[in-house]
């Protein structure tokens, strides 16, 4: 163990302070904000910066009122969203998740800008942008943010730290019992339903193809 613990000393002022294990954090998330205003919400602490890779798991319930004399609930949804981000992270930031909402129905319209994402520091922003419509709306947004920042690739089946095609093709060659060295399974399981399958082939295509937002889901703490 102290062997270990000097080791991952050594490499990590060699490297500059990349990290050596992994990380977890769980916050709650609580953000209001009325038609014709911005809003944000920052975390409480950073992540760190220098991982290679960062998995976030967003369990947010939506509620939309409007005011009619009194503000009167018209929408409430929960929803769960992964997403996957490369890192380290760069000194102006990165997106995590950008969404750019507008609805126009029987002379109603509505707009907003929804960007989820890290700056420089290591800090996570929830912010809403340019929120606009044509009645008084109010937005409410609750729930927690949940991120694993680690220095593993989930799914990366050559260790170039990268998820793409070739991937995809080694771990099917694997499946169809190629004379290869097994992966281990616990990167490999990516819709984390305790087994590998050609299930988590497709996750990692889709994700390469831009159909996902992570190839690696499903997880908790």
């Amino acid at each position: 163990m102290y062997l270990k613990i000097v080791t991952c000393l050594v490499v990590w002022l060699l490297l500059g302070g990349t990290s050596c294990a992994d990380e977890q954090k769980n916050w709650s998330v609580s953000l209001q904000v009325e038609s014709g205003n911005d809003a944000a919400w920052i975390s409480p602490d950073p992540l760190g910066v220098n991982y290679l890779r960062y998995y976030e798991r967003e369990d947010f319930t939506f509620k939309i009122d409007v005011w009619l004399f009194t503000w009167i609930n018209v929408i409430r949804e929960f929803g769960t969203t992964f997403t996957e981000l490369a890192g380290p992270i760069p000194p102006d930031g990165r997106v995590i998740y950008e969404d750019y909402i507008y609805v126009e129905e029987n002379q109603f319209t509505a707009e907003a800008l929804l960007i989820l994402w890290i700056d420089g520091a290591g800090y996570v922003h929830l912010e809403v942008r340019d929120f606009t419509a044509s009645m008084r709306l109010r937005v409410t947004v609750t729930g927690r943010l949940k991120v694993l920042q680690t220095d593993t690739v989930f799914g990366d089946m050559n260790g170039d730290d990268m998820l793409n095609d070739e991937d995809a093709e080694l771990l099917r060659a694997w499946l169809a019992e190629w004379p290869m060295d097994a992966p281990p399974a616990a990167a490999m399981d990516l819709d984390n339903d305790g087994a590998v399958s050609i299930k988590d082939v497709l996750m990692i295509q889709h994700f390469f193809l831009g159909n996902l937002l992570t190839a690696y889901q499903g997880w908790n703490f």
